[in-house]
């Protein structure tokens, strides 16, 4: 798993708010987000504090979040939740959103949105083999950018134990437009320059769906930078 958290991919998909991507754990998407979900209800997998006998699903209140997170949630092998605003909501639901919640979940797609209104969810998260691939739907562009932005200097702090500041809104703005290409992160390739500059590279690799093809592509085929992240005191974003 170590050389899938060191390469990461975005693919995002601005008509129906869903990103695909490549080597962020559940871990890090939740550990990124400054507002967690209220609570999670467990579409495909194996770890709840509760049970729904409308959905006949597990949940997890925001209590256990933190606990849901140290699961080996890749030993599921396929893995999806929603969000969701209050528990009593669930009871709520009628059988056609019912069934629309398990479409999403199994196929990964919506049957006519992302969003469920009584749920007041924000995600609709579905992943194969955690940090393989993940199809995240975001109902709010903002917090996808959030994520972005973090996971980023999280995996320079795991990877090379460099602290560096959060990467500023406008910078993170370019970047999620530039995700609408598909763009890769290699952290492997990070470099300190003379000047004591972070340069992280960005790869524009073009819209896949296949993530054994970006794993090739990045790592064993020949890419040009596309563009570099540099940091000393400040962000910027390079074209190249």
């Amino acid at each position: 798993m170590q050389e899938i958290r060191n390469l990461i991919y975005f693919n995002y998909d601005s008509d129906i708010n869903r990103v695909i991507s490549y080597g962020i754990e559940f871990k890090e998407f939740i550990q990124s987000l400054s507002k967690r979900p209220n609570n999670i209800l467990v579409l495909e997998g194996n770890f709840g504090s509760s049970f729904d006998f409308t959905t006949n699903c597990e949940y997890c209140i925001s209590g256990d979040i933190d606990e849901f997170t140290k699961e080996d949630v890749y030993s599921y092998g396929n893995f999806s939740w929603i969000d969701f605003e209050s528990v009593g909501s669930l009871k709520t639901l009628t059988p056609q959103e019912v069934a629309e919640l398990f479409y999403i979940g199994k196929i990964w797609r919506p049957v006519t949105s992302s969003f469920f209104e009584k749920l007041n969810n924000r995600f609709v998260y579905t992943a194969h083999d955690d940090g393989w691939t993940n199809h995240t739907f975001y109902n709010n562009i903002l917090d996808f950018q959030e994520v972005l932005g973090k996971v980023i200097t999280s995996k320079v702090k795991e990877i090379y134990n460099l602290d560096l500041d959060l990467i500023e809104h406008n910078i993170i703005f370019k970047l999620c437009e530039l995700s609408k290409q598909g763009i890769a992160i290699d952290f492997l390739r990070l470099s300190i320059e003379e000047d004591s500059s972070t340069v992280i590279p960005i790869y524009i690799i073009g819209k896949i769906n296949d993530m054994d093809k970006v794993y090739t592509v990045c790592r064993e085929e020949y890419v040009a930078v596309g563009y570099e992240l540099r940091y000393k005191n400040t962000w910027h974003l390079l074209a190249r």
